[in-house]
């Protein structure tokens, strides 16, 4: 019995390959406690299932089965593996493991102004995203890339590190490779607060730069600064020559505001306040 657990778009494009693979009585789907069956900027898992008459099972409802293969793509629960039978349990992490486990994956790696990143398929063990490794894939990130685009790119190269290595997890003839402990990084859920994103000038422009970037993610939110909502960020050659922070000028479209180093130009997504 395979069990796809999880949402949006990785989840139904690996269920629809499933599907032209194996006997669809051998597929079950666990959704996410948000997913209300309609199709938003991703696709519903539940609508998926649903339009293949797939059953959507609980999380306790497949502990007992022996021979599972549990899929994790996006799931929002986390998995104790003692209390299942198999142990054939696994997820895609949307980092190059063992760094950046945890949360906000589309994020941190910009805040850090890595340059690239990846995504791993591995074994679920007691840890939060520190089990085997099976395979990677590792992918460019650009300057100019946002929360939302990183994100896109782990949808990408997610389904396409699960559809590559589907036969092998079928099969059981996977090799895990343990995570190197000397490179491992980790964010929690508190490590940014969504609900009060606040942009720190008193940094160099380039990390103002990306904090912009990593902040934006139009289905969700927009970086704001002085109440207006920000959609680009570009750094200037103009020193900074007043105190950091500073708005050194704006119009309708735009705001210069001073860092450290260099001015940046905020370009600005609506010209109302936020409320």
């Amino acid at each position: 019995m395979l069990a796809i657990a999880g949402k949006n778009n990785i989840a139904c494009d690996v269920l629809d390959y499933a599907l032209e693979r194996i006997d669809p009585k051998e597929i079950c789907v666990i959704i996410n406690k948000t997913d209300d069956g309609e199709d938003q900027w991703q696709r519903s898992l539940r609508k998926t299932a649903s339009g293949y008459s797939i059953p959507i099972v609980s999380l306790e409802s497949v502990y007992a089965i022996p021979d599972l293969i549990f899929l994790s793509l996006e799931f929002d629960t986390i998995i104790h593996p003692h209390l299942f039978q198999s142990n054939r349990l696994f997820n895609i992490h949307f980092s190059l493991l063992p760094k950046y486990r945890g949360m906000y994956t589309s994020a941190w790696p910009i805040l850090n102004n890595e340059s690239e990143s990846g995504v791993t398929l591995h074994c679920i063990d007691q840890g939060i995203d520190t089990g085997d490794v099976i395979d990677q894939k590792a992918f460019p990130i650009q300057m100019t890339d946002t929360a939302k685009d990183l994100y896109l790119k782990y949808i990408l190269y997610g389904t396409e590190l699960a559809k590559q290595n589907f036969n092998l997890l079928l099969s059981g003839k996977f090799y895990g490779k343990p995570q190197n402990k000397l490179e491992a990084t980790y964010y929690s859920r508190k490590s940014i607060n969504y609900k009060d994103l606040k942009i720190n000038f008193q940094q160099p422009a380039i990390a103002v730069y990306n904090q912009i970037r990593a902040f934006t993610f139009d289905v969700y939110q927009l970086p704001t600064v002085n109440n207006r909502e920000i959609k680009r960020c570009e750094i200037t050659e103009e020193r900074s020559r007043g105190k950091t922070g500073i708005v050194i000028g704006q119009d309708s479209e735009k705001m210069i505001v001073s860092t450290l180093d260099f001015d940046v130009i905020l370009y600005v997504s609506i010209d109302e306040p936020v409320v």
